[in-house]
């Protein structure tokens, strides 16, 4: 793997996680560095996996990769859950900008 740019370790990474067929998965930027069509895969193995019972931890910087895909959002500042946000179809990513400020 050392020899693999960023977005291959990424899918690389992923693969392992959907392989090892864990309970809980943490995922923490899993899509950054893969283009549109690999991020678009991906997207549908971790529904599939939410479909599963598995409980999947997203960390993201995109907001509408986490708008997109968590049921549920929240929000830390210095260390302390500031906001629980329910996903909903009127969710903006101005929403949560302004949670986070």
């Amino acid at each position: 793997m050392n020899t693999l740019s960023g977005g291959n370790k990424q899918k690389v990474s992923f693969g392992k996680w959907t392989a090892k067929g864990s309970e809980v998965i943490i995922m923490d930027c899993p899509t950054r560095g893969v283009d549109i069509g690999v991020k678009q895969a991906m997207y549908t193995l971790i529904e599939d996996m939410k479909k599963e019972g598995r409980a999947i931890l997203m960390i993201s910087e995109e907001l509408s990769e986490l708008i997109g895909m968590a049921d549920r959002l929240i929000i830390m500042k210095d260390f302390e859950v500031t906001h629980q946000v329910e996903r909903h179809p009127d969710l903006k990513q101005t929403d949560l900008i302004e949670y986070m400020i």
